[in-house]
């Protein structure tokens, strides 16, 4: 089978932080000034879905694919030890193979989900999902909706995972050394 045209072709979408006032730009007033990370955190209050906002400060934070977002739970979370544990996530072959799968927590990530927690108004059991956002099909056409109401060009949700895998490889790689010059 004969991959498409353009299969290949890495993406490499990044939130701009760049800001400014031109007045010949079509942003409107109101987007004018702001980066793309304040645009599209805007766009997100402005959901139906007030969980929608913490799922993206958690997408950038975090590098969670949003399959494994919207099935983490409460239990999953252990604050003390700093991990998330996937092992509801990933399919059984993925466990027999690789076994029980846990992850770092991101000190950012972490920060994200205690602010959540705290603006609840009551505690969340631990079977309660992280985020309550619907089903992933129609968070993504509302994901879609906001960014396009946000102007942000071209931005898919999987581009968030590579803004916080890129903002983390920043405070992990040694000063000095080039990132392009390391291999992954």
């Amino acid at each position: 089978m004969k991959r498409p045209a353009g299969a290949d072709k890495k993406r490499n979408r990044r939130l701009s932080s760049e800001t400014g006032f031109n007045v010949n730009s079509n942003k409107t007033e109101d987007e004018q000034g702001k980066t793309e990370y304040e645009r599209l955190i805007g766009a997100m209050l402005t959901s139906c879905h007030s969980d929608d906002v913490w799922l993206i400060r958690w997408s950038i934070e975090q590098a969670c694919r949003l399959a494994e977002s919207l099935s983490l739970r409460w239990k999953d979370i252990d604050f003390e030890q700093k991990t998330i544990s996937l092992e509801r996530v990933k399919n059984e072959r993925h466990r027999e193979e690789l076994g029980h799968e846990k992850r770092p927590l991101t000190p950012g990530a972490r920060r994200v989900l205690l602010k959540k927690l705290e603006e609840m108004p009551e505690p969340p059991s631990a079977t309660d999902k992280l985020f309550s956002v619907g089903n992933e099909k129609a968070f993504s056409v509302r994901y879609g909706r906001l960014t396009k109401k946000a102007a942000l060009k071209d931005l898919t949700f999987h581009d968030l995972r590579h803004e916080a895998t890129s903002r983390l490889a920043r405070y992990l790689i040694p000063k000095g050394i080039a990132a392009d010059s390391l291999v992954m």
